[in-house]
């Protein structure tokens, strides 16, 4: 379902997968594998590519333009877990001007996850667990209740730390542009 969205969006950009490749620094064939979903993007990866096609992250993994003024904790939807088992899920629905995403770090993985950075300001809070956060070159230790401001554009790598799972909730204003796309009803 992902793989055939950004197909539709790729398509809709006028792109091939040769031109997409060359934006994102991603191959042919490990595009291709996401459009025929053969292979899960990982969250870096799928930035790169809603970055070359325009894209809102949260809104083209959203299912509905209408706002809903409560998500269930059981009615959340998973965004994509990667291959280290890290699960994402939205918890705003719409088209809220607000985004907000609920990152769940398992105990059993303690590898870094890097970011070049987004192209919103973002805010973070931790709920469980202990995660260290690096922005640039300045390390910080968020524990429950801790939460971090992280400016657009700033390179970022986090991990889980300690025992347990690490749980965080991450907001950002969706972006304000004209070129929004809409796609299968929903407002990217």
């Amino acid at each position: 379902m992902l793989g055939e969205k950004l197909k539709e969006l790729r398509l809709a950009a006028g792109l091939t997968l040769s031109e997409l490749a060359k934006q994102t620094e991603l191959s042919i064939a490990y595009l291709s594998n996401i459009e025929r979903e053969a292979t899960s993007p990982t969250i870096n990866n799928l930035f790169k590519i809603c970055g070359a096609l325009k894209v809102d992250i949260t809104a083209l993994l959203s299912n509905t333009n209408l706002p809903k003024v409560v998500v269930r904790k059981a009615e959340r939807k998973e965004v994509f877990h990667t291959n280290s088992h890290i699960k994402y899920e939205l918890t705003t629905e719409g088209t809220q001007s607000l985004k907000g995403v609920c990152i769940t770090i398992p105990e059993d993985y303690s590898e870094e996850v890097v970011s070049m950075g987004h192209s919103r300001d973002e805010f973070g809070i931790i709920t469980e667990g202990c995660m260290s956060m690096t922005l640039d070159d300045q390390e910080y230790l968020l524990e429950p209740g801790d939460s971090i401001f992280i400016a657009k554009d700033t390179r970022h790598r986090y991990r889980r730390v300690g025992e347990g799972p690490c749980v965080s909730y991450w907001t950002f204003v969706r972006p304000d542009t004209t070129n929004e796309i809409v796609l299968d009803g929903l407002e990217f």
